[in-house]
C-alpha cells in the first residue's frame, strides 16, 4: 500500500496500459484540470486551469483526446476492476446496473434525445397520481462495483467501471440496443476480469430485473431485484409418485401473485433485523423457493416478502436467482443499489458530469440546390459522436480513481479530524465524504505543482490559479 500522502498523479500510472504513449500525458493533465476546475467544471474551465499551471501546446489537443486520440475503455474497465477487487477481497462481487440522464440541449449535440426523468417524476404512491416527466439529454447505462470502505464496517461506495450510451431506435437504426441489453453487455464485460472463484451478484431495479438480462448473463451471475406485485409464480415441480409416460414437468403448480400473498392468512411471517440504508431495521419477512417462468425459466429462485411491523416501510416483494441466498441477504444486497444513486448525484454536482460541454458537430442540411462549401475546417458528425461517447466515461474513470487512491493513501482519519476541527457543528461526521476526497486530491496536486513557497513567482502563480478557478465556465 502506498504511504500516507502519496500523490494521485503517481497512482494514475497504474492505468497507463489503457492509453498510448501519446494520449496518457494528455489524460493525466485532463484529470488535473477537471479536479481543480471550479464552477460548472466544463472542459474549458479545466483547460484554463492547466494553462495557469504551465501547460504547453494548443488547447485543441485536449479536445482531440476525446475525438481522435487512441485509448481503450475496455482495458480501463479491467484495470479498475482489478484495483477494486483488492478492496473487495474474497467477498461476493456486487455489480449495480442503473441508468442516469445527463441533461443537454442543442440541435447540434450528437446523440441527444427525450428520455424519462426519474428525479422529476412521481411514482403515484398513496392518493397522488403518477406523473412521468421527460427531459432532453444523454441517457447512460452505468455498471458499478460496490466496494466496502475501510473506515466503517457497513460503509460502501459504488465505483463506476463501465458505461454505454443509450440511443432510441430512430437514432440508432440497425444498431439499436435496449437499456437492458446494454446492461447485460456491461455485466459480461466486467465478469471477464473477475476470477471464477468469486461469486457475482447483479443488483438492478425493476427495469433490469427482467428476462433480457437474466438470459444474457453467464450462469455464474446471480440477480437480485424487486418482484412485481402481479408476477406469475409457480411452485417447484415435484416428482410423481409412480413412473409416468412423457417428459417430466418443468414447472409446478401456480402460486398466488405477491399481492395476494401479502393478504393471505396462510403466509408465515417472521421478524428479523436487517441493516439497510445505514441503519438496523426490524422487518417482518416471508420467503419461499419457487419459480418465475417468464424471467428465469426453470431456475429455482428465492421469493422474499417484507413489511414493517409499524407500517414505516412499504410492503415490498423481492426476488433472487440464487435460492441459497437468505432473505436478509436479499434485502441488504438490494439496499446497496442506493450507493449508485449517490454516485450519480456526486458525479453531476461535484465533478461536472451534469455540465458536459463536449460533443458538438455541424449537421448536414439538405438543400434544394447545392451550396458552395465555406472555407476552413468543418466539424464532422463522427467527431461529435466520439466526444460524446468518451467524455462521460472519462469522468466516471476520474470518480473511481479518486476513491481508489484515497483508500490507499489512508487519509480518512486525518481528514475527518481536520474537518471536525474546522467545522465543530458537524458532530455527526465520522467518515469522509466525496468532497473530502476531492479536497485531498487537489491538495496533493497543488503540492506537486507548487513545491517551493519561497519561489519569487509563487504568489503570482497562486493568484493566476485562483482567477482561473473562480472564473465562470
Amino acid at each position: 500500500m502506498p504511504p500516507t500522502g502519496c500523490s494521485i498523479l503517481e497512482f494514475l500510472g497504474k492505468f497507463r496500459a489503457a492509453f498510448t504513449p501519446r494520449s496518457f500525458p494528455v489524460a493525466v493533465q485532463l484529470v488535473v484540470g477537471i479536479l481543480l476546475a471550479g464552477g460548472s467544471h466544463t472542459l474549458a474551465a479545466g483547460i484554463r486551469v492547466l494553462r495557469c499551471l504551465g501547460g504547453e501546446g494548443h488547447f485543441s489537443r485536449f479536445y482531440r483526446f476525446f475525438t481522435a486520440h487512441r485509448w481503450f475503455p475496455e482495458v480501463l474497465t479491467g484495470l479498475l476492476v482489478r484495483c477494486a477487487l483488492e478492496l473487495i477481497k474474497d467477498q461476493p462481487v456486487i455489480i449495480v446496473v442503473d441508468d442516469t440522464l445527463v441533461e443537454h440541449r442543442g440541435p447540434q449535440i450528437w446523440g441527444i434525445g427525450m428520455h424519462y426523468d426519474a428525479p422529476r417524476s412521481t411514482y403515484g404512491r398513496g392518493d397522488s397520481p403518477r406523473i412521468g416527466r421527460v427531459a432532453c439529454g444523454h441517457n447512460w447505462v452505468v455498471a458499478s462495483l460496490v466496494v466496502p470502505m475501510p473506515w466503517g464496517r457497513r460503509r460502501f461506495r459504488a465505483l463506476p467501471v463501465a458505461a454505454k450510451l443509450y440511443r432510441n431506435a430512430k437514432q440508432a437504426g440497425d444498431a439499436y440496443r435496449k437499456r437492458t441489453e446494454l446492461g447485460a453487455e456491461l455485466v459480461e464485460r466486467i465478469c471477464r476480469h473477475i476470477p471464477s472463484h468469486l461469486a457475482v451478484v447483479v443488483v438492478g431495479d425493476s427495469t433490469y430485473t427482467c428476462c433480457t438480462v437474466a438470459r444474457a448473463v453467464s450462469p455464474r451471475v446471480s440477480m437480485v431485484g424487486p418482484l412485481p406485485r402481479n408476477a406469475a409464480l409457480t411452485r417447484l415441480p415435484t416428482p410423481p409418485d409412480k413412473p409416468q409416460r412423457g417428459r417430466p414437468r418443468k414447472y409446478g403448480t401456480p402460486l398466488p401473485c405477491p399481492a395476494e400473498l401479502f393478504e393471505a392468512s396462510t403466509t408465515q411471517w417472521r421478524q428479523t433485523k436487517v441493516h439497510i440504508y445505514g441503519r438496523s431495521v426490524t422487518l417482518e419477512v416471508a420467503d419461499w423457493v419457487a419459480q418465475w417462468p417468464s424471467v428465469f425459466g426453470e431456475r429455482p429462485v428465492r421469493i422474499v416478502l417484507t413489511r414493517s411491523p409499524r407500517g414505516r416501510w412499504r410492503p415490498t416483494a423481492w426476488v433472487s436467482s440464487d435460492p441459497n441466498m437468505t432473505a436478509e441477504q436479499v434485502v441488504e444486497r438490494y439496499a446497496l443499489r442506493w450507493s449508485a444513486e449517490v454516485m450519480h448525484r456526486e458525479l453531476k454536482q461535484q465533478l461536472g458530469a451534469g455540465a458536459i460541454q463536449n460533443g458538438w458537430y455541424r449537421r448536414v442540411r439538405k438543400a434544394k440546390e447545392p451550396l458552395p462549401e465555406p472555407p476552413g475546417p468543418r466539424p464532422h458528425p463522427q467527431r461529435g459522436r466520439r466526444a460524446v461517447e468518451r467524455t462521460f466515461p472519462f469522468l466516471l474513470f476520474i470518480y473511481s480513481v479518486v476513491h481508489l487512491w484515497y483508500v490507499r493513501a489512508a487519509r480518512s482519519a486525518t481528514d475527518v479530524a481536520t474537518h471536525r476541527a474546522d467545522a465543530p457543528w458537524y458532530r455527526h461526521k465520522y467518515t469522509p465524504s466525496f468532497g473530502d476526497m476531492l479536497c485531498a486530491a487537489r491538495a496533493t496536486i497543488l503540492s506537486h505543482y507548487f513545491p517551493d513557497p519561497t519561489d519569487p513567482r509563487f504568489q503570482e502563480k497562486i493568484h493566476q490559479l485562483i482567477r482561473a478557478i473562480a472564473a465562470p465556465g
